[in-house]
């Protein structure tokens, strides 16, 4: 039987490097009981695939524990390196605009040879090892227990990206060949697709040959550099070129002035940015009202094959856009619809309270705010605002005395 555990990471901000990776702050009333921001917790999981117990962190989006709205999975590969930068990417992107909120699910590396290689090439072989040493094993531990468990655990909508770097970007072009319904998109920076003489790629060819549609997309992204390693890329480049499936949007950046560490944070950004290529809300279109947003999220849904709301935050947005253009009774309608749409989500009650208390509705902002407070009992907002409605109304009932 596996077992699963939670364990909390607090990480401590203590400054922001160039690269935009979430590094640290102290902030606090007093200066000797700093409070630290955490950017995501950890599972344990015991796995029969592996045989060993493997750490899985896991950043959620932002304002995850208000809402009931789900969210594509980003899973990321070698999580010591690469979850602090690329949780960072992810949540500017959102913010932004430019991609939906994700949950990154990033599993640790005991030994990157035994869980992404193919095969595995020993001192003293003359040749390769034919067993499918690691890579097999590793992907059978994402299909039968990691994606299962955050299935079940999380939230989540059915569209997952796979993202790996180096090593992990040989293992993530071998997912895509082996068991290419296990995720939705690819995003493979520096692989070493050179490892076992072009293995991956001869994988590939004979994959093809006998495949007509792989509806999939692949971003690929290496540094400029000669060698062996760009060479291999370059040949399965061709590859795709010449006998790419029907349904494979692929896409491949040779990027100058890079190595292949920093590759791994630029060409993560650039695959979500290419993937994401039409999420963004066009400019005008939210001043268009709720239809239009219904329009464009429909377009999306067909693109990326399943059903996708407006989003909480998105709708919320909307009303507040109304709400400080004083179009109060808009504000209002939008604000219901969330409601309506999300109603396990105590954050839309709190926003539905705002409005009416702007309206002098007092009646119906308390109850909104003692909805949400219900709902969310350390929600601190609601509180606040209740309050201010107690201190309205004493105020307003003396000016009428």
């Amino acid at each position: 039987m596996r077992r699963f555990r939670h364990i909390l990471l607090p990480i401590i901000v203590l400054g922001f490097a160039a690269l935009g990776v979430l590094a640290a702050i102290y902030f606090s009333a007093e200066p000797d009981t700093p409070e630290a921001i955490t950017i995501g917790e950890a599972i344990r999981i015991d796995s029969a695939a592996l045989g060993d117990a493997r750490t899985v962190m896991v950043s959620l989006p932002r304002g995850y524990e208000r809402s009931r709205t789900r969210y594509p999975v980003l899973y990321l590969l070698d999580a010591d390196i690469h979850f602090h930068h690329a949780t960072a990417s992810v949540q500017f992107l959102a913010r932004s605009g430019f991609i939906p909120q994700m949950l990154v699910v990033s599993p640790q590396t005991a030994d990157r040879v035994r869980d992404f290689a193919p095969r595995v090439r020993r001192s003293g072989d003359d040749g390769p090892d034919t067993r499918n040493y690691g890579a097999d094993w590793f992907l059978r531990f994402i299909s039968e227990e990691l994606i299962p468990y955050v299935d079940q655990n999380y939230r989540v909508d059915p569209y997952r990206v796979l993202a790996g770097n180096a090593l992990g970007g040989t293992f993530s072009v071998y997912a895509m060949l082996t068991q290419p319904e296990l995720f939705d998109a690819f995003i493979v920076t520096s692989p070493f697709l050179h490892w076992d003489n072009d293995l991956v790629t001869r994988v590939a060819g004979d994959t093809f040959d006998g495949l007509e549609q792989l509806d999939s997309f692949l971003f690929l992204a290496h540094e400029d550099v000669e060698g062996g390693r760009l060479t291999a890329i370059q040949r399965f480049v061709e590859l795709l070129q010449n006998s790419a499936p029907r349904g494979l949007n692929w896409s491949f950046q040779q990027l100058a002035n890079e190595t292949s560490v920093s590759t791994a944070h630029r060409g993560l950004y650039m695959g979500l940015e290419t993937l994401y290529a039409h999420w963004r809300i066009p400019n005008g279109l939210m001043d268009q009202g709720v239809d239009a947003l219904e329009g464009h999220f429909t377009n999306l849904s067909r693109e990326f094959g399943y059903d996708i709301e407006i989003p909480e935050y998105t709708l919320n947005a909307l009303g507040y856009r109304l709400l400080n253009r004083d179009r109060i009774d808009q504000a209002i309608a939008v604000f219901q619809r969330n409601v309506q749409t999300y109603p396990d989500a105590c954050n839309v009650y709190d926003s539905l309270g705002e409005a009416y208390l702007v309206n002098r509705d007092y009646d119906r902002a308390e109850a909104n705010y003692k909805k949400a407070l219900e709902m969310n009992p350390d929600f601190e907002n609601p509180v606040i605002m209740l309050e201010r409605i107690k201190r309205r109304r004493i105020e307003e009932a003396r000016r009428t005395d």
